[in-house]
C-alpha cells in the first residue's frame, strides 16, 4: 500500500507485517472509517472480496472519473491518465510483479509516492469537472455504486457456454454494424456516436 495524506506518503509492504497484522491492517484501511481516493478500484474491491472481506470508505475513483469525463479513449491506466490531467511522466512500476523490498527500496518507494501524487492531482482536477459539466449526480449515485455491483458480480463470477456466449456476441456485433450504418444514414454523415458531446449535437 501507498497512502497519502498530506505531503507525507507512506508505503506499506506486506514482507514487512506478520501476517494476522497485514490482514488486521488491509482490514483497517477499508472498514469505511477512512475516506480512499484510489485509481482503478474495481480490481482493488475484487480482491479484498475474493479474500472475503467487504470494501468500504472508497470515496472516489479516478480511472471511473476520466472514463466519465472522455469515454473515447482507449485506456484509462494510471500513467497515461496522469499524463493527460497533470503533463506528468510517471516512473514504471511492474505492477504484476510488485514493489519490492529486495530490489531498490529508495526508487520504490519514490515511484509508489509519485504514482499516489498523481492520483491526487487528478482527483482533484477531475472532481471539479464533474461538477462543472453537471455530472455530480452520475458519478456519485449510479457510476461509483455500480463499480462496487459490478466488483461483487466479478468476484461471485457465473458459469457460461463459451460457443454459445461467442455465437450471440457475433450476432450482437453484426446488428450493432447494422444499427451504426443506419444512425450514419439517418445524421447524415459519420461522427463518434459514443461521444456525449458529439451525439448530443447530431441529436439536438
Amino acid at each position: 500500500f501507498c497512502l497519502l495524506a498530506g505531503d507525507t506518503a507512506h508505503v506499506l509492504f506486506e514482507q514487512q507485517f506478520e501476517p494476522e497484522d497485514w490482514d488486521a491492517l488491509t482490514d483497517r484501511l477499508f472498514d469505511g472509517s477512512i475516506s480512499l481516493v484510489l485509481h482503478d478500484a474495481k480490481p482493488v474491491c475484487h480482491a479484498l472480496m475474493r479474500m472475503g472481506k467487504e470494501p468500504k470508505g472508497i470515496a472516489f475513483d479516478t480511472c471511473l472519473a476520466a472514463y466519465l469525463l472522455d469515454p473515447t479513449q482507449g485506456s484509462y491506466d494510471l500513467p497515461r491518465v496522469a499524463l493527460a490531467y497533470c503533463n506528468t511522466e510517471l516512473p514504471e512500476i511492474d505492477w504484476e510483479a510488485g514493489p519490492s523490498l529486495l530490489g531498490d527500496t529508495e526508487e520504490a518507494l519514490r515511484s509508489m509516492a509519485a504514482h499516489a501524487n498523481a492520483v491526487r492531482a487528478i482527483y482533484q482536477e477531475a472532481e471539479a469537472k464533474l461538477e462543472e459539466w453537471g455530472m455530480h449526480a452520475l458519478y456519485f449515485d449510479i457510476e461509483l455504486p455500480l463499480m462496487h455491483v459490478l466488483a461483487e458480480m466479478e468476484a461471485l463470477g457465473c458459469a457460461v457456454a463459451p460457443d454459445q456466449l461467442r455465437a450471440f456476441g457475433q450476432t450482437l456485433d453484426k446488428r450493432i454494424a447494422e444499427l451504426v450504418d443506419e444512425i450514419y444514414k439517418d445524421a447524415g454523415g459519420e461522427f463518434n456516436i459514443n461521444s456525449p458531446r458529439q451525439l448530443g449535437e447530431i441529436l439536438f
